[in-house]
């Protein structure tokens, strides 16, 4: 993914949703960085990273996924 796709304008997520998939984590980080509206729908590719980089890690009560990657990366 190249830096041109940093800020969206704000494109549906359901459209950009096979560009997040393939998205690494520091590349997803920065999407979201740029486009804070897409933290609300990005929880389960987080959820597919953290199980990838943490296995066996288990989220607080409260906790998304999002910040469970970003408190142990």
């Amino acid at each position: 993914m190249n830096s041109a796709l940093e800020y969206t304008g704000g494109v549906p997520y359901d459209l950009l949703k096979p560009v997040l998939e393939r998205a690494t984590s520091e590349q997803l980080y920065q999407l979201e960085h740029h486009n804070p509206y897409l933290i609300g729908d990005t929880d389960a590719l987080w959820e597919f990273h953290c199980k990838k980089d943490f296995r066996g890690q288990s989220r607080e009560e409260m906790e998304s996924w999002r910040d469970l990657y970003l408190v142990n990366s």
